[in-house]
């Protein structure tokens, strides 16, 4: 039986983690909210134990941590160069940004509040009244609103104001789904750097056994 290369060679504690962390993610990328910041929790936790491994270990330890970092890193330079747009999926540029934004239409749901009570006014009569109008930014608007800030979107018709909410939010969705990619970019090369330094460990050790062998009186 064929067997994998060593940088697929995956152990249950790494399956079980890959799992975890996966399912949080993913239900993170439907409802948004607490969830989307328990992610970005673990993945800081993440961050931090293998940044101590990097300096602690050693051998295919420390390269599992010096290629996981330096993939981290890069994806996080390419896509803080690119600004804010990269957390909105309809104005990304990124393949990774563009690529989410198939699922980000499928799971969203839009939510309408009346802004003068806060009341939830979601319904098939306020989404056909409302059809017939803008969304606009506050901060595009002569009037204010208390809790509100210039960003958040209203819709005014004739008689009512209504805020209107994505859940989940556009940016949330996507810092969770950077997340996804960044980590799965920054493991697959930790374990590409671990199998290249088990390797050179390897040669090496055959190396020495064969220089002993060849000091050997005959």
């Amino acid at each position: 039986m064929a067997r994998l290369p060593a940088y697929f060679n995956c152990s249950l504690r790494e399956v079980l983690l890959i799992t975890a962390f996966l399912g949080v993610s993913l239900a993170a990328l439907k409802t948004g909210g607490p969830l989307a910041s328990l992610v970005q929790l673990l993945s800081l936790i993440l961050v931090i134990g293998v940044s101590v491994t990097a300096i602690v270990e050693g051998g295919a330890a420390k390269a599992f941590a010096a290629g996981f970092l330096i993939a981290l890193g890069a994806y996080a330079v390419l896509l803080y160069s690119q600004g804010e747009a990269e957390f909105d999926p309809a104005q990304g540029r990124l393949f990774a940004t563009q690529a989410f934004e198939p699922l980000y239409d499928t799971v969203k749901q839009d939510r309408y509040y009346n802004v003068y009570n806060d009341y939830f006014a979601d319904s098939p009569e306020t989404r056909r009244e409302l059809s017939n109008y803008s969304r606009v930014p506050v901060g595009t608007t002569d009037v204010s609103y208390s809790g509100m800030t210039d960003d958040d979107v209203i819709i005014q018709t004739q008689y009512k104001v209504y805020r209107f909410d994505e859940i989940p939010d556009r940016k949330g969705f996507m810092i969770v789904a950077h997340l996804l990619v960044a980590m799965a970019l920054a493991y697959g090369s930790g374990k590409f750097a671990a199998a290249l330094q088990r390797r050179k460990e390897r040669r090496e050790t055959d190396l020495s056994t064969a220089r002993h062998e060849g000091e050997q009186p005959k």
